[in-house]
């Protein structure tokens, strides 16, 4: 009877002290929208040069980051060009508003981050609309 109570109190103190080691990690909020800013933040070639490369995506898709003189664009899997401006020194939105892209470098050719992708309405079969949508996708 002894050895039942101490493996009761035991069992009960281990679960205790298990529940206060369960670490929490925030995650901020992705927002779900493509902004342009009222002022874009200036990058200088060099500052830009770290991020010109392709990144592979969660859905399959690659984002080619390029520039052309002093200008810096990105395509969807080579398709239509989207000029970059700067949010911040690893946050760029496309002037037309389709795309959105926050990259975080790791070492070597290392990558994360996320990317915004605006799906315009559709017609669809039977007539009626698709609404548009913001798709969001990974980056690595």
């Amino acid at each position: 009877m002894k050895k039942l109570a101490l493996l009761m109190a035991l069992s009960v103190t281990s679960l205790v002290c298990a529940a206060q080691d369960v670490p929490t990690v925030p995650v901020p909020a992705v927002e779900k929208q493509i902004e342009l800013p009222t002022a874009a933040r200036k990058m200088w070639p060099d500052e830009f040069a770290p991020y010109l490369r392709a990144y592979d995506l969660s859905n399959g898709q690659a984002l080619v980051v390029y520039n052309r003189g002093s200008t810096v664009y990105a395509a969807l899997d080579h398709d239509h060009p989207h000029k970059l401006m700067a949010l911040s020194g690893n946050t760029f939105v496309s002037q037309d508003r389709a795309l959105k892209m926050h990259v975080e470098l790791g070492e070597g050719e290392a990558a994360s981050g996320y990317v915004l992708i605006a799906l315009p309405a559709q017609q669809m079969a039977d007539g009626s609309t698709e609404p548009a949508q913001t798709l969001l996708v990974s980056i690595g």
